[in-house]
């Protein structure tokens, strides 16, 4: 701080340079470091101000980060949609919804032009914001041209919102109309499927990826079908798919899998698999944990110590509040 401070003294910065600073240190979260090179700046433009906006916003400090939208607008800074788009993301970021109608408001009031970037932005953000239905009726704006992204930001929403069917309709109605999806279509209603009980909809989602869309599935989309079956108590089948995949299962499908164990109480199958995920890690806190709630829901009480006395022999500890995957 101090170097910056005689640099400041000696030599009157471009605001190039401070605004490379300041984008540099708060993508470092070196925010105080960013705060005082944009204080210290007389000058400062659009690039600057977004530049500390984000950085606020990415760090959590959403109150910080709304309070210098209003400055940009006083001071008559000239913004772009580019601009608004980034301010509009860190309010989806932060669920920060007033802030983020107040830019839907002022892109209207001042003439802006919507292209499908902007749209995409505002539904991702009110999907994220809670309010589903005004990111519904701006994604059936018909006089935006939707493409992958936009469908994929709505098929996200709905699947935030536990709206299986919703989710899973609108990848047809993408198809409907032409537009093809990618590997990220698939990811939200597979969860979305898994939440609302559509085990066939989405066995039927993860084959057409395959079949229709010559699309491989990558290690997340496995570990949502496995979510699918295991909450819907098909853990044989789960267990297949696994066995099925063309690479080794990860930590993550292998813990996806052990919850459904537990949660259709297989206690045979969970230690099996439990005991291949502390070959991958022996300090796997989460899966001591899973595995000793499988035995007390059966009063195995013996061997509820027997996993206890593994934890502390290998310094385990559980995080406290910490239950389950």
């Amino acid at each position: 701080m101090l170097a910056l401070s005689e640099g400041f003294l000696g030599l009157e910065l471009s605001v190039t340079l401070s605004t490379a600073l300041v984008d540099f240190f708060a993508k470092w979260g070196a925010l105080e470091l960013a705060s005082f090179v944009f204080d210290k700046m007389k000058d400062r433009n659009v690039i600057t101000w977004i530049a500390m906006f984000v950085g606020l916003a990415q760090n959590g400090l959403a109150e910080d980060a709304s309070k210098l939208f209003s400055p940009i607008q006083e001071k008559g800074v000239a913004v772009n949609s580019t601009t608004l788009v980034s301010l509009v993301h860190s309010c989806a970021h932060l669920g920060f919804l007033r802030k983020g109608k107040s830019i839907h408001v002022y892109l209207i009031r001042h003439g802006f032009i919507f292209d499908v970037v902007d749209m995409t932005a505002l539904i991702d953000m009110y999907a994220k914001c809670g309010k589903i239905q005004s990111a519904e009726s701006l994604f059936n704006n018909n006089s935006i041209t939707k493409d992958v992204i936009s469908f994929n930001s709505m098929i996200t929403g709905y699947a935030l919102h536990g709206q299986g069917n919703q989710a899973v309709s609108n990848y047809f109605r993408m198809i409907k109309e032409g537009i093809m999806p990618n590997h990220s279509t698939f990811l939200s209603p597979l969860t979305a499927c898994s939440h609302s009980g559509l085990v066939e909809d989405g066995i039927t989602l993860f084959h057409r990826m395959k079949e229709d869309h010559k699309l491989g599935p990558t290690e997340k989309h496995y570990s949502r079908l496995v979510d699918v079956l295991g909450k819907a108590g098909r853990v044989e089948e789960a267990r297949a798919l696994i066995r099925k995949m063309p690479f080794e299962p990860s930590s993550a499908v292998l813990e996806t899998f052990l919850s459904g164990c537990r949660l259709q109480k297989n206690i045979t199958m969970g230690i099996k698999v439990a005991d291949r995920l502390l070959h991958l890690d022996a300090m796997n806190t989460a899966v001591y944990v899973v595995l000793s709630n499988m035995y007390a829901e059966a009063r195995r009480w013996d061997k509820v110590d027997y996993i206890r006395g593994l934890m502390r022999k290998h310094g385990v500890k559980k995080t406290p509040a910490y239950s389950s995957f």
